[in-house]
């Protein structure tokens, strides 16, 4: 099934939620790696997910992978709360959410909780970008 709104999550996230003054750099891969599985384990997730650096240069990406399950950060622009927190989404997610509704609601669920973002700020901020997310289950997440 085809992303739909895999581009404009990732301006949002350029211009609304990786500016916000609440998202902070993470400096260590070992504490990017603490900071991913303190949220998993939030989250009821019981296995560990590694994080691995990646030093390709002028790598633009940063991706999760389910088999072998790790996330992959390059070093630089992706050792931030934010980007964490959306590789995380992806692992704590069914394989095929891809950037559907349910991330965007798992996303700023764990935003509001992890960073403190305002949940009506990220609504209110994302449909500025024209994204959808899964009212009902942000609100049970919200209330779970």
């Amino acid at each position: 099934m085809r992303d739909f709104q895999k581009s404009k999550v990732y301006a949002w996230e350029q211009q609304s939620i990786r500016t916000h003054p609440n998202d902070f750099r993470i400096e260590s891969i070992n504490d990017t790696d603490k900071y991913a599985n303190t949220i998993l384990k939030d989250r009821g997730r019981k296995r560990r997910v590694p994080v691995e650096p990646h030093y390709h240069k002028n790598a633009g990406w940063s991706w999760s992978r389910r088999e072998p399950r790790r996330i992959i950060l390059p070093e630089g622009w992706a050792r931030c709360s934010s980007v964490i927190i959306h590789e995380v989404s992806h692992h704590i997610l069914p394989s095929g959410v891809k950037h559907r509704e349910e991330f965007v609601s798992m996303y700023m669920f764990l935003l509001n909780r992890f960073l403190a973002i305002p949940i009506g700020e990220l609504i209110d901020s994302s449909v500025e970008f024209g994204i959808t997310h899964d009212t009902i289950g942000l609100e049970n997440l919200l209330n779970d």
